[in-house]
């Protein structure tokens, strides 16, 4: 997508920062777009890019949910659901808001929303004119809906967070290699493993998170250490407390034999 080609200038420094201020206004109010960010949002703004507009707002959404900021993620979704993108950009921020939701606590908005999402995949008439760029791939919807129902209190919702990470990682396992998210695919095995275990499957949870536990030390990125330090936790909590192989799985993944 090439805007100078289509006969679009570049944002003169005045005119597209004051066509961003008036819209991102109350933003700007809260906290201010999240650094890096603002040139995406003028540029869409100046090229009135709706399909920018809504990845832009999904970013900024993300950059928040990683900061802990869950309502004013909400914010971001919702604004970027009012532009009418082409693609798959309104999945993408579906399921944004399903994660925001699951993080604040209401399994129902959550469920509502990636059910809302599921549908509108089965009904997409159109593509993404950036594949790679808006792209939103089945198997990252399921990724997106297991990472967030496994912040709910467990039962159903963990139930089907154990499903959707399980198809995910499916999706990802049969699908073309340059398709594959290896860290995100590592991830929902995580996130699979942590449903499981709300849900009082201790055996289920240990094979989930087994193909995590091999994997070489410079593959143990960041975010999967943080989720791995949750589900640790968790076996030191109740029913597993006290018990052998809830003991022997806590050791494991502490002190990994590298």
């Amino acid at each position: 997508m090439c805007r100078r080609s289509c006969g679009v200038s570049p944002a003169s420094p005045t005119d597209a920062a004051a066509g961003a201020k008036t819209r991102d206004r109350k933003f700007v109010l809260r906290s201010g777009p999240p650094f890096g960010t603002e040139a995406a949002w003028t540029y869409a703004e100046h090229a009135g890019d709706n399909e920018l507009r809504a990845w832009t707002r999904g970013t900024q959404s993300l950059i928040a949910r990683f900061q802990g900021d869950y309502a004013h993620a909400l914010d971001y979704m919702r604004d970027g659901l009012r532009y009418k993108a082409g693609g798959i950009g309104r999945i993408r921020l579906l399921c944004g808001v399903a994660q925001c939701h699951a993080n604040l606590g209401d399994s129902t908005g959550a469920n509502r929303t990636l059910d809302l999402a599921q549908t509108e995949r089965e009904e997409l008439a159109s593509t993404d004119s950036v594949d790679g760029l808006f792209g939103f791939s089945v198997a990252r919807q399921h990724y997106y809906a297991g990472s967030s129902l496994i912040w709910l209190a467990g039962g159903t919702d963990a139930e089907r967070a154990a499903r959707e990470a399980g198809r995910a990682i499916a999706l990802w396992e049969e699908g073309p290699p340059e398709s594959r998210s290896l860290d995100d695919e590592a991830l929902a095995h995580v996130y699979q493993g942590t449903a499981f275990l709300q849900v009082g499957d201790l055996d289920s949870a240990t094979a989930a998170i087994r193909p995590i536990l091999d994997l070489p030390a410079d593959r143990q990125i960041s975010r999967i250490k943080k989720r791995l330090d949750r589900f640790a936790a968790m076996l030191r909590a109740e029913p597993y407390r006290g018990a052998s192989a809830a003991d022997d799985l806590y050791e494991e993944i502490r002190n990994p034999a590298r």
